[in-house]
């Protein structure tokens, strides 16, 4: 959890900074890619009527504007795709054996249909990449790989096969946006900055502190002297169809977009909306912007008929959802304002948010019984992670403790006090010590209890606690008075997970079991009421995410769990009848940084579920000639 919210904070740090360079309007140009297509690089044929894409999948596709319609080129994972503008043939890096032996290949065009005319081929005789295709469609530039492994060497090569033909030899470091101008006889380049040294090479040295800027070159397509006519901070877009604009990112400040001349002499800049990046170009100076982005939505949905409610999209980076005591949504957000409590009513609309932190991060917010104060963990920059509280009605706030590790406990809170179990300070991490602490900040350990490697300490309430260890078929539940125990013993077989799961009203605990022993195969549930009077055993049709909490419905007649995750695959949560032993699947969610985030109402009937969802690509353009 912590990885997530620093994640989350630097990327609102890297938003902010940059220069105050006015932004330029920008107009949505619908129709160049499918709706649903993952698309990671996009280029266009001069009319604008194929698109030629590259899907986050691997493949590249065709797609005909006027016809609506799509077919694929090829199903290998290739990149840097470069057409030519006779509309003839599509060129792009793929790699050999490893991605490190990446070679230039090309696939002759139908130019009337835009479809493959002949077989796949080669056209790099040693490593390179980013090929470019000169206007007149005879020609292939690309970055050849130098032997030292440090530079490239832009080269160009008759398309139709021939020797290679070194125009810029040994440059410094990696080349990009290699274009041509219009007539062919000049080739423009990026120089990408250096490599950053490692720290053997410059923490002692400073060299880091040298290191070069990036620039754009130009050099005669036959050979001849390399011309430096910018230096930039970031090479692309590069020169513009019509050869008299060159366009690049600024030194400082990558997205502040400066327009020079053909010569590199600055004219003008701008900048375009976040999450807006520069791509490709469409006519004489027309320059396409790409937007892919993820978006959050918190939404509710009744069990078991799967009646779907409250639909909300969650503009900051937010987590936990959860219930406040008088049964409304909550979520805890980070934004402009700082970390907040949002809640927010049956139809959507938000309630006044309640401030937590104006800086830095906070998690585990929780409600006292009689809703006046609300509780947190308070993340610190170079220290230990505190307990804090803050009254909802005036927004102030107390430190009530110091958590003695990083990583801070999950918090129980029962009535007025709050509960947590940590590794007892100073000793061997063997035991752990529950803790309770008053809203005045009065703390004392309730009991010291000792916990197995890999094992888990789960507080029940003010009154006890349950305790597992990994591979163990039983689990102790102990009195916090005094340490008395009871043992709960798992009927089903198997290899007990030492992760419990309880219900809203902590009478009910879940246990996932691995039926064969083998941990990766979590099929089973095993619902035990914690007085021993009741318990159930559900066999899955799938195997359970053993780092996903069981929510469990109200009288145990079901949860909703969700199946193991897989690398490039969509996971799904499910909600199993306990009775019917039936499975029905209500979301899938694509895994991209964290996970889906779930939990039941107190009276265990409508599922609260925060998701994050890949939004469609969007692509925008800017007319260069127009900017002021």
């Amino acid at each position: 959890m912590r990885l997530v919210i620093t994640a989350a904070i630097a990327s609102l740090l890297a938003g902010r900074s940059g220069s105050q360079t006015p932004v330029v309007a920008t107009r949505e140009v619908r129709n160049v890619v499918p709706a649903a297509a993952a698309v990671e690089q996009f280029v266009m044929t001069p009319d604008s009527q194929r698109t030629y894409y590259r899907l986050s999948t691997g493949g590249v596709w065709m797609y005909d504007r006027n016809a609506n319609a799509t077919a694929r080129i090829t199903d290998a994972v290739v990149w840097d795709l470069a057409l030519s503008p006779t509309k003839d043939a599509i060129a792009y890096t793929k790699a050999g054996e490893t991605r490190r032996e990446q070679y230039v290949w090309l696939v002759p065009l139908s130019a009337a249909t835009g479809l493959p005319s002949g077989k796949e081929r080669r056209v790099s005789a040693h490593t390179g990449d980013v090929p470019s295709i000169s206007r007149d469609g005879k020609r292939i530039a690309f970055a050849r790989d130098d032997e030292t492994g440090v530079g490239q060497t832009v080269v160009v090569v008759p398309i139709a096969g021939g020797p290679e033909r070194v125009l810029a030899s040994a440059m410094p470091a990696g080349v990009s946006a290699i274009r041509w101008s219009p007539d062919g006889a000049k080739v423009y380049f990026g120089v990408n900055p250096p490599v950053p040294f490692t720290c053997a090479e410059s923490c002692l040295t400073g060299a880091r502190e040298s290191r070069p800027s990036a620039t754009i070159r130009r050099v005669g397509s036959t050979g001849g002297a390399v011309e430096t006519i910018a230096t930039v901070g970031a090479p692309g877009p590069g020169l513009s169809p019509d050869g008299k604009f060159v366009v690049f990112g600024d030194t400082g400040s990558p997205r502040r977009l400066i327009v020079a001349d053909a010569d590199g002499h600055r004219v003008k800049a701008f900048s375009v909306a976040t999450p807006q990046v520069p791509h490709a170009w469409m006519g004489s100076s027309t320059l396409l912007t790409l937007s892919t982005g993820q978006a959050t939505r918190l939404r509710t949905m009744t069990l078991p008929d799967r009646t779907a409610g409250m639909n909300v999209q969650i503009n900051d980076f937010a987590l936990e959802p959860s219930w406040s005591p008088d049964g409304r949504a909550q979520v805890t957000k980070f934004g402009s304002t700082g970390c907040e409590l949002s809640g927010m009513n049956s139809d959507g609309s938000a309630q006044r948010p309640i401030v937590l932190d104006k800086a830095t991060p906070c998690v585990n917010a929780s409600w006292t019984s009689d809703r006046r104060w609300v509780v947190f963990t308070h993340y610190r920059q170079s220290a230990k992670p505190v307990l804090m509280a803050v009254e909802a009605a005036t927004g102030q706030s107390k430190e009530l403790r110091t958590f003695a590790e990083d990583n801070a406990p999950q918090l129980v809170v029962d009535n007025d006090v709050v509960l947590f179990a940590e590794p007892v300070r100073g000793g061997d991490g063997s035991r752990q010590a529950i803790w309770q602490i008053d809203l005045s900040g009065r703390a004392k350990v309730l009991l010291e209890v000792a916990v197995e490697s890999e094992g888990s300490v789960t507080v029940i309430d003010r009154n006890e606690a349950m305790v597992t260890r990994k591979g163990s078929r039983d689990v102790r539940v102990i009195a916090l008075a005094n340490g008395e125990e009871r043992i709960i013993p798992i009927a089903a077989s198997g290899l007990v997970s030492p992760r419990p799961s309880l219900s809203a009203d902590r009478r009910w605990a879940a246990f996932l079991v691995a039926p064969t022993g083998a941990d990766t195969a979590l099929t089973r549930v095993e619902l035990v009421k914690l007085d021993q009077t009741t318990r159930r055993t559900i066999d899955l049709s799938f195997s359970a995410d053993p780092f996903f909490t069981v929510s469990i419905m109200s009288g145990a007649t079901g949860v909703v769990i969700a199946d193991r995750r897989r690398p490039g695959q969509p996971a799904n949560v499910y909600f199993v009848d306990a009775s019917a032993s039936s499975t029905t699947k209500l979301f899938s969610y694509v895994l991209m940084g964290r996970p889906a985030e779930f939990t039941l109402s107190p009276d265990g009937h409508t599922l609260l579920y925060l998701v994050t969802e890949q939004l469609p690509p969007t692509i925008s353009a800017v007319d260069i000639t127009r900017i002021k």
